[in-house]
């Protein structure tokens, strides 16, 4: 009767937290205390069991000690007096509102090395009473919002709020074994359809184990005997390309001395062909040297017997110019005779100069057509090159065909391992599920056989090694703390 009467008398509270508090007695400290803020109403309940009328309810009370319990009723005549004390700015109807801001402010720097907004509690021991200041802390002052004396709670008061808070850990141990039950059959639907999906992954394991094994034995037989072919065809092809290059080779190879040795001789008879020239040249050059110094040598003759002509006819000696005339006649007729001459002369020198450079010309491309046959010589030595380093090649990707085939060996036997560690695996997980289920089990067992009212077992959990936060450690310590407070 008394638990419906706390029940129907309980309002959902304004302000409910737990903040630091500094506490003023014969030691000054910092303790956690639980400050409650709720609206109370007359009439019916609780209420009018305590003697309380409309106003606010402030309830302080340390959750550990039940002998640290203060309360205060703040009604409209209580917070009149108070306004004009403290020369508060508000009203009665807005006084809830602003205490609770107050106390949430305390509540945000609950965590700060030296809180701004912070609640002090100076205890005093003779009147069983004790003032409640809401402090502010700035850079100048300390300022004290409000200030509130609270009565601390005789013995009838702490045991009303010891039922209280039986009824609510009551509460709170049927929810956590309503949980627990929950709990455990959600890990019996999850134990069985882990089982049924170990036994699906184990089938399907071996399954995959035997297509691979099956596959890599068909992928090993068709590589060796692709392999194989490769080979033969790659050797085969190799001797024939060798076979055909050496024919081209020795084909070539006369050819070309063939060719080398026309061209030398054909390179000999055009020097000494050419030497023949350089010697008529030189003959028809020194021939025309004398042509045309027979021919200066004539003009001289003839300028001086014009002279002479020129002085004969001064004077009139007829017979002297009649033989004068007759040698200018014969000089200019020797004259023309030595201009054909030496025309001659420079037309051959041409003609020579001419052969000259045609027998040059052959020289130099039968000297072109030596390189070229040069070029091809290497050319055919550096593919006679090729051929052995491309054997050389073969022989190297023979070498790493072998490499390959034993790293797929290898990577074979590393996926079987792999799969035997992983079904080992999945055995060592149905393994600790199994002792979770039968640790469960054991609990349920263990709950059953007793009483309501009975504190929860403190049997160590499998789950505390494996599900860190789970509920298997939270009921344990939810436990310890109802077993303390029944104490």
């Amino acid at each position: 009767m008394l638990y419906d009467m706390l029940s129907s008398h309980e309002d959902t509270f304004m302000f409910d937290s737990t903040l630091l508090i500094k506490v003023q007695d014969e030691i000054h400290r910092n303790t956690r205390l639980r400050l409650q803020v709720r609206r109370s109403s007359t009439g019916t309940g609780i209420a009018s069991f305590f003697g309380a009328c409309d106003g606010v309810h402030i309830q302080l009370f340390d959750e550990s000690d039940p002998y640290i319990f203060y309360s205060v009723q703040i009604t409209d005549d209580v917070f009149q007096r108070l306004k004009t004390q403290q020369h508060l700015l508000i009203d009665f109807a807005s006084f809830p509102q602003r205490l609770v801001e107050l106390l949430q402010m305390c509540a945000g720097e609950d965590t700060v090395a030296t809180p701004r907004y912070q609640c002090e509690l100076q205890v005093e021991r003779t009147p069983r009473t004790g003032q409640l200041h809401i402090t502010e802390t700035n850079g100048f002052k300390k300022l004290v919002h409000l200030s509130v004396q609270l009565s601390q709670a005789d013995e009838a008061q702490v045991r009303k709020s010891m039922v209280s808070r039986l009824a609510r850990l009551k509460n709170e141990k049927e929810r956590l074994e309503a949980s627990l039950k929950a709990a455990e059959a959600k890990l019996v639907e999850k134990q069985s359809l882990y089982e049924r999906q170990l036994e699906s992954q184990r089938s399907h394991i071996e399954k995959m184990k035997v297509d691979f094994e099956r596959d890599m034995q068909q992928l090993r037989d068709r590589f060796e005997t692709e392999l194989r072919r490769d080979k033969d065809g790659i050797q085969r092809e190799m001797s024939e390309r060798v076979q055909l290059m050496c024919l081209e080779k020795s084909d070539i190879e006369a050819t070309l001395k063939e060719r080398v040795r026309c061209l030398e001789n054909e390179l000999q008879s055009g020097q000494i062909q050419q030497a023949t020239m350089e010697t008529h040249i030189r003959e028809a050059q020194a021939e025309a040297h004398q042509a045309q110094v027979r021919l200066t040598q004539e003009k001289e003759t003839c300028r001086m017997l014009q002279e002479r002509l020129d002085l004969m006819m001064r004077n009139d000696s007829t017979e002297e110019n009649s033989e004068l005339r007759m040698k200018l006649a014969q000089l200019k007729v020797d004259l023309e005779a030595m201009k054909t001459d030496l025309c001659k002369a420079k037309m051959e020198k041409r003609c020579l100069e001419e052969s000259l450079e045609h027998k040059q010309g052959q020289v130099e491309r039968r000297e072109a057509g030596i390189k070229t046959m040069s070029d091809d010589i290497l050319k055919l030595k550096v593919r006679s090159d090729v051929i052995m380093k491309q054997e050389e090649v073969i022989e190297s990707k023979d070498r790493e065909l072998k490499a390959l085939k034993d790293r797929i060996n290898a990577g074979v036997d590393l996926n079987n391992k792999e799969n035997e560690s992983r079904v080992q695996h999945l055995e060592k997980q149905v393994a600790h599920k199994d002792s979770v289920i039968q640790w469960l089990n054991k609990k349920l067992n263990e709950l059953q056989g007793h009483k309501v009212d009975t504190p929860f077992l403190k049997v160590p959990s499998p789950l505390a090694d494996h599900n860190q936060g789970g509920f298997g450690r939270h009921v344990g310590n939810r436990s310890n703390g109802v077993e303390r407070r029944q104490q």
